[in-house]
């Protein structure tokens, strides 16, 4: 199963593009959960980053410069629902595990309905990123026990 992460609004400073898309989220959600995944969590390219501004994102794909979009803001972006909805049909029909806050779940809900995302996120919309990360780790949603083992190897490194 391919996990779908968030991109978020904290990244990298300007003067650091071209850069791994797995590099570039650095905030509380994404930035961790992208840490977690290429630490060992599953297997290693076992996840994409669904990008405001890209679509979904292989971790080595290289964003060329920074942005600043939010999701909610491609609700009637023609070119950025068909570019969505070709790469989902590339990936073809299956269930998607996602760690993707309320409102990027509500676009692919009103999107594409006939594909099937598990939620491991209980947001209902009002938590910050910071939140929604600390829910994670204090429910162990992510893969059981081991993500708070993972989490503090992931920091004594950082």
């Amino acid at each position: 199963m391919i996990a779908i992460l968030p991109c978020g609004r904290h990244k990298l400073a300007p003067d650091q593009f071209p850069a791994l898309a797995k590099d570039v989220y650095i905030g509380p959600l994404a930035g961790n959960l992208i840490r977690l995944f290429e630490g060992g969590i599953g297997i290693k390219g076992s996840y994409l980053i669904l990008s405001a501004q890209w679509g979904l994102m292989h971790p080595t794909q290289i964003i060329p410069e920074t942005y600043d979009l939010r999701i909610s803001e491609q609700y009637d972006n023609l070119k950025y629902l068909r570019r969505l909805k070709e790469q989902f049909e590339w990936l073809g029909k299956g269930v998607y595990e996602t760690y993707l806050p309320k409102a990027y779940l509500d676009f692919l809900y009103m999107y594409y309905p006939t594909i099937t995302f598990l939620s491991r996120l209980r947001d209902d919309g009002t938590k910050s990123s910071q939140e929604l990360w600390e829910d994670l780790m204090a429910c162990g949603a992510l893969i059981g026990a081991t993500v708070t083992t993972k989490r503090k190897e992931i920091l004594k490194k950082a």
